[in-house]
């Protein structure tokens, strides 16, 4: 071979490394785009990006960062083809994320991939947040395989490749600077770059991450930071803080209840749908009996969902603010009211005991036994009369029929809907009027059976479900439709019947919260006198109205500090 052919085929070779090089670092900048523009519905692209320096500099500049990072690695290595393989692994965490965040509003963090396994009998949820443009990231893939195979080559160049290594680091630096600036954060901040006040609650959703700012490459730094710092181990209280929750906690003394409870968390069981049509029963049960029916109780539950649900219900507490407590703090004690009840007590579930713990939280619940069923909500409400006859004085049962996406509650209800309401409401609407004709017979035993007279009943939901984009759509359709659900409010309902102490209907339309169940439930099956009082306020009480003793915020701050140290097992 000629020199001349030596150096034209050389010449060749570089034009096609940097071809390479540039289309695999604008892949990863396009993407990265992409992804925050699906997640958070934000154009990185707006005039505010580009007349506002400190968003700027602190949104794109980690992001551009990233890609210039992989440009170095592309430069360094001769075998170019492990960026395909990149590339891919990428497009399914990037789908990941999205169909995390749109189920959670959050991304994936380490607590996320310990509950893999939660997943069991679930499947169907995740592949119903599949969108078709999600593909996008998959078929931007396939355009640069194409270029790779008329583009591959082995050559290195290190000497660009440290260059884009120090530009890249500084580019991330000069990016978290801008961030500490931006949120008025003390210029020390910019020393501790992953620290974990960079991944607090940013425009009221709890992010165990900042990929507003980062891109989801980061991500596992943070990750790999939260997993070797182990922030879950126990913790232990200082003196000031002992102090603190020490005062909302009564002398330990043995306190029990008579009559039978029991408690039903609906899935997903938002107030406007405790209607005529789509929980008939249910709303007639509520016209004909004395009861309690807040309507406007405010979820909070987090990281945990449902089993955040169960926590707050049944003891009392809060989740705490990062990671699922029913994960973290499976094994804790916890004060509750089955602690209360003399004889046996159960929880009936529909799913695999695995998931969220069911099985150790049930125990640290003070449950004597779970009872795994299927989703059938008659068969549940069966198996809860049975029970209670059997001897069981408290039942707490768990729903799953109108779990997202409804699809097992929708195809076998009878509810007729209009043609031209949303698929997703009417399909809500009918995964529980599913689930109400199984409470009917719950509802009917509780009327014609007299040792089931006196049992105080606690209907609520686990969380809300929709968000508001959704809730806009179904809004102006009842507004055209002639519908009057007040759909644009995210509560759940609390409905309470208690033959012996709840005498006359107590209607409470003010805001109120998941914490205010527990002491209203301690309250009316007469166990005032638990050395653990909850967080919340007695709604059963009218004479006292909603003054609390403690805000929502000071009451997740003393609840993290309970279950972190594990204060009851004192």
């Amino acid at each position: 071979m000629t020199r001349s052919h030596q150096f034209s085929r050389k010449h060749n070779s570089n034009w096609c490394l940097w071809i390479l090089t540039g289309l695999f670092g604008i892949l990863i900048i396009v993407k990265n785009l992409l992804f925050h523009q699906f997640c958070f519905d934000e154009n990185l692209l707006t005039a505010e990006i580009w007349t506002n320096s400190l968003v700027r500099e602190s949104v794109l500049l980690p992001k551009l960062s990233v890609s210039l990072f992989f440009v170095g690695l592309v430069l360094l290595t001769p075998r170019k083809f492990w960026t395909l393989i990149f590339l891919f692994l990428y497009d399914t965490w990037c789908v990941a994320n999205l169909v995390y965040y749109r189920s959670t509003m959050s991304v994936i963090d380490i607590t996320a991939i310990s509950m893999v396994g939660n997943m069991s009998g679930f499947w169907d949820s995740v592949w119903f947040l599949l969108s078709w443009k999600d593909t996008i990231f998959y078929g931007l893939t396939l355009l640069y395989c194409m270029g790779f195979y008329f583009l591959n080559t082995s050559q290195t160049k290190w000497k660009y490749s440290v260059v884009a290594f120090v530009v890249s680091y500084g580019m991330t630096l000069m990016g978290i600077y801008c961030m500490t600036k931006r949120w008025g954060r003390d210029l020390e901040m910019f020393y501790e770059p992953i620290s974990k006040l960079m991944r607090r609650t940013i425009s009221g959703v709890d992010y165990t991450l900042n990929v507003r700012e980062f891109s989801l490459i980061h991500s596992w730094g943070f990750m790999m930071l939260d997993f070797l710092e182990i922030e879950q181990s126990k913790y232990e209280l200082s003196d000031d803080e002992r102090s603190e929750v020490a005062a909302l906690i009564g002398d330990e003394n043995y306190v029990t209840f008579d009559d039978k409870l029991v408690i039903i968390l609906v899935e997903s069981l938002e107030d406007w749908a405790v209607n005529p049509v789509s929980m008939p029963h249910l709303y007639d049960f509520i016209k004909k009996h004395p009861r309690i029916w807040a309507h406007r109780i405010s979820k909070q539950t987090l990281n945990g969902a449902s089993s955040d649900g169960q926590l707050i219900i049944n003891t009392g507490l809060l989740p705490i603010s990062q990671g699922a407590t029913c994960y973290l703090f499976p094994s804790n004690k916890y004060p509750s009211i089955a602690a209360c009840c003399p004889n046996p007590s159960a929880t009936i579930i529909p799913h695999e005991p695995t998931v969220w713990n069911q099985h150790y939280m049930s125990r640290s619940f003070g449950y004597d036994t779970t009872v795994v069923m299927t989703p059938n909500d008659s068969l549940l409400a069966q198996k809860t009369i049975n029970m209670l006859h059997e001897g069981y004085q408290m039942v707490q049962v768990i729903t799953m029929a109108s779990h997202i996406p409804f699809t097992y509650g929708a195809s076998r209800s009878n509810l007729k809907l209009p043609e031209s309401m949303p698929r997703f409401m009417a399909d809500y609407m009918k995964s529980l009027h599913y689930t109400d004709e199984g409470l009917s017979l719950l509802f009917d035993a509780i009327d014609n059976d007299s040792t089931l007279f006196n049992t105080t009943i606690v209907i609520t939901g686990d969380h809300t479900i929709f968000y508001s984009d959704q809730r806009y759509e179904y809004d102006l359709y009842c507004q055209q439709a002639g519908f009057n659900y007040a759909v644009t409010e995210a509560y759940c309902p609390l409905i309470i019947h208690s033959a012996k102490r709840i005498l006359h209907d107590i209607d409470i339309n003010q805001v109120t919260f998941q914490m205010d169940i527990y002491p209203t439930i301690m309250s009316l099956i007469g166990c005032k006198n638990y050395y653990w009082s909850g967080l919340g306020i007695d709604l059963s009480d009218t004479t006292k109205g909603l003054n609390r003793i403690v805000t929502e915020q000071q009451a997740y701050y003393m609840s993290n500090l309970l279950i972190r140290s594990n204060y009851f097992s004192n």
